[in-house]
């Protein structure tokens, strides 16, 4: 739950809420002004129609009635669209239009005095009897129309309109503009008509979940109460949340805990901005899918590519709006092939393999290597290796190849492996197929190795620059290839640094919703071998076998481009400029909470959408655990990631200096509602300032300082036998007589739950970390207790 939150279980606000701007407490506004077409459509009126200035009133998806009296011959016009917002506006009358509100969801329209007695428009609270004319405002009808209809005979909104166009001129035109997307906001209560809080949503449940619950549920599992649930599997988290679901009476229970003393949880980067993107942009964001097509979808790829592609312009824009965005010239255009995939995640699997299998096609390498600048995110090099393997029959064969030898060079043996390095160490070296070691750097077109960059990095925030000289033998990951990610250069992609790539992988996952799985990928044409790997693997995994792409991720990706692209990109009410500065904010308080702390700092700040701490002398090596930085989590009560793995191989003291190992770094990630940057903050600062401070039941530096240099020992120091969660309570009481027995209970909690997930990952997840094996671990082990 969030502080400024008045809302509460399965309780919900009418739908004529007083928040809305159009019911005000004045009880409504008029806008003498041209908003939309203007007045220079009077010249066309008949002679006697006064030259009057046009009105608008906005309406709203529950508008139902409008009632027109007094008027002998209206015209009305109707207008559908996307994004535009509703609207009535009155314009062209002969007489000045009264306006009053009868109803919140009624407007009644009364003809009052000739227009050459008044000078303007005027309203009141009432309206006088007169002959009248209605017609409803259905919430659906925008089903049934085309984009405009101006004869009064038509059928508008369901119901006829009852005077003839060919008799008289018309005494006045109404125009009214519906916003669909508007419209299906109202029905979902999202968008500009959430009612609940942040990092939340509306939804209404079977009636075999959750005893049908009806009300706001968390983003993350849809589950039950008004407040985010991202951790909840971790008992010992959840039963600090301000809410637990009682799954026997199906009702939320408050737990006593509040926004200043719960846990919170920032492992996985998942989205949580939407509270503050809609609010900040006023935008309902809406794709539609109706029916359009009937048969098998059509997709070619790179050098393969036909003009039966279904998706020749969804291609075009695509390449449009990296235009929009900064990150790609116009005049590069033609020098790119596009493809699709359901996530950057997915394209850069794709794009390993593409380049593992072209090199396996011109060279004698079936042992390749990834250079990897760490700290460094990381794919399933063994899900690459195996796609390119399908295809062993293509690999070179040559005398100069080992596996000549022993004729294997055809045989699906390929692997990829990631090697790390640190700026300032030496290059690594390996050998490649045909016996000679080469550098990690070198120009050969015989060498084993390729390279792969984020940009910017994850975690680290880092703008890496290439260190192999071929940008063909290069893949790289835009995912946070957005302007919003660098903060030190303005919220503005620096163009001339972005990286020269053979292969980019894109989706939308980090500007509006991980949960709607859409990328695609831009390949250049220049290297043609890699080109035709790209469209093999991209063919092949979008068969039917695979379950083809659907045409709803190609053309809602469309529709989500148009709706960034509505506005200029540096306007602050835009999709990206208004995400822009939610993470400047976001920075902010992040930067001037963790400002004064001994024992931790920020390398990173303003660069890219993580948080990258590491931990300050004498508090080196003495953070118990691999996985989950107990600082963090026992101090701040917020669960992190140290994110050990993405070193890969090097040693952190090589660049961060002498002392520095791997578990001595803690990820936050900064996709969280801004609100909850702010706790953390103050959080931080309170116990940065104090050592001896302590946040609600969590424990202060100084005592965590305290356990933590004793380490977290798997054995019990009596009995020589693996710590259960009561020896080792009881152990932390003996030895650490300041706790009370709550604390000594969480600590022991998180401690054998923390040893349980370091041993998961090593077993499951080593070498590679895929952040699918990680967050599967996390789910298993990190989200149980003991």
């Amino acid at each position: 739950m969030f502080p400024s939150s008045s809302s509460s279980p399965n309780v919900r606000k009418s739908s004529s809420s007083s928040n809305r701007s159009f019911f005000t407490t004045a009880g409504f506004a008029l806008a003498a002004s041209s908003l939309l077409l203007g007045s220079s459509m009077t010249a066309t009126l008949a002679a006697e129609t006064c030259s009057s200035v046009p009105f608008d009133l906005p309406a709203f998806a529950d508008t139902a009635v409008v009632t027109l009296k007094g008027y002998k011959a209206p015209t009305i016009k109707r207008f559908v669209g996307n994004g535009g917002g509703n609207q009535i506006v009155i314009k062209n009358y002969v007489a000045s239009p009264e306006i009053s509100f009868p109803s919140s969801n009624n407007i009644d329209v009364l003809a009052g005095e000739a227009c050459s007695n008044v000078a303007a428009p005027t309203a009141s609270p009432t309206a006088a009897p007169a002959a009248s004319t209605a017609f409803a405002l259905s919430a659906f009808s925008f089903l049934s129309g085309g984009r405009s209809m101006g004869t009064i005979t038509s059928l508008l909104f369901g119901l006829f309109m009852s005077v003839n166009a060919q008799e008289t001129c018309s005494d006045v035109e109404i125009e009214i503009h519906q916003d669909y997307a508007d419209l299906i906001n109202y029905d979902f209560k999202s968008g500009q008509y959430n009612e609940c809080p942040p990092e939340t949503m509306y939804w209404k449940h079977h009636p075999l979940a959750f005893g049908g619950y009806e009300g706001c549920v968390s983003e993350k599992y849809l589950y039950p109460c008004p407040q985010d649930n991202e951790g909840m599997r971790s008992e010992s988290l959840y039963s600090k949340y301000p809410y637990n679901w009682d799954s026997t009476t199906n009702t939320c229970v408050e737990t006593g805990y509040t926004f200043e003393n719960r846990t919170f949880w920032t492992v996985s980067g998942d989205p949580l901005d939407k509270y503050e993107l809609v609010k900040r942009t006023g935008l309902n964001p809406t794709v539609t899918f109706p029916f359009l097509a009937g048969p098998y979808p059509s997709y070619t790829n790179g050098p393969g590519e036909l003009e039966t592609d279904d998706t020749m312009s969804a291609k075009k824009a695509a390449y449009d709006f990296q235009v929009y965005l900064g990150a790609f010239k116009e005049e590069n255009r033609d020098d790119w092939y596009v493809s699709w995939t359901e996530g950057a995640e997915s394209g850069m699997v794709i794009t390993f393999a593409a380049m593992a299998l072209d090199i396996a096609r011109t060279t004698c390498n079936r042992d390749l290597y990834v250079f990897n600048e760490v700290p460094s995110y990381g794919y399933s090099t063994r899900d690459a290796a195996a796609f390119a393997n399908r295809y062993s029959s293509s690999f070179y064969e040559g005398p100069e190849c080992a596996c000549a030898a022993d004729s294997s060079c055809k045989s699906p043996n390929l692997t990829v492996t990631f090697v790390g390095w640190l700026p300032g160490t030496p290059i690594p070296i390996r050998t490649g197929g045909d016996g000679v070691d080469y550098p990690a750097d070198s120009a050969s077109a015989l060498s084993p190795w390729f390279e792969s960059v984020v940009f910017p990095e994850n975690p680290s925030g880092v703008l890496k620059v290439p260190r192999l000289p071929n940008a063909s033998r290069r893949v790289c990951d835009g995912v946070y290839l957005w302007p919003m990610y660098f903060g030190t250069n303005g919220n503005v992609i620096p163009i001339d640094d972005v990286p020269d790539c053979a292969t980019w992988a894109f989706a939308i996952t980090k500007a509006y919703s991980a949960s709607v799985r859409a990328g695609y990928l831009l390949y250049k044409k220049e290297y043609p071998t890699v080109a035709s790997s790209v469209a093999t693997i991209v063919g092949s995994l979008g068969s039917l076998t695979y379950g083809s792409l659907s045409q709803w991720t190609w053309l809602g990706q469309m529709q989500l481009w148009d709706m960034m692209m509505s506005r200029p990109l540096d306007d602050p009410t835009s999709w990206v400029g208004a995400y822009g500065e939610i993470m400047k904010e976001k920075w902010d308080v992040m930067v001037d909470g963790f400002a004064e702390c001994p024992m931790i700092e920020i390398t990173n700040p303003h660069s890219g959408a993580y948080a990258w701490l590491k931990m300050n002398e004498p508090y080196l090596g003495v953070q118990p655990g691999s996985s989950a930085p107990t600082f963090f989590l026992q101090v701040l009560g917020v669960q992190a990631s140290t994110h050990w793995f993405v070193f890969r191989g090097a040693d952190p003291a090589d660049y961060y200096g002498p002392g520095y190992g791997i578990y001595d770094f803690v990820r936050v990630q900064l996709y969280r509602d801004l609100q909850v940057y702010k706790e953390i903050a103050r959080r931080a600062k309170i116990v940065c300032s104090d050592l001896n401070a302590s946040i609600g039941d969590f424990i202060s530096v100084n005592t965590w300082y305290s356990v933590a240099r004793r380490g977290m020992r798997h054995l019990n120091t009596k009995t020589g036998l693996r710590h259960t969660v009561e020896s080792r309570r009881a152990e932390l009481m003996r030895e650490h007589p300041e706790l009370t027995e709550a604390q000594a209970q969480r600590l022991a909690e998180t401690t054998e739950r923390t040893l349980a997930l370091d041993d998961a990952m090593e077993k499951n997840c080593a070498p590679e970390y895929t952040s699918s094996c990680i967050m599967a671990q996390w789910n298993h082990f990190g989200g149980r207790d003991f």
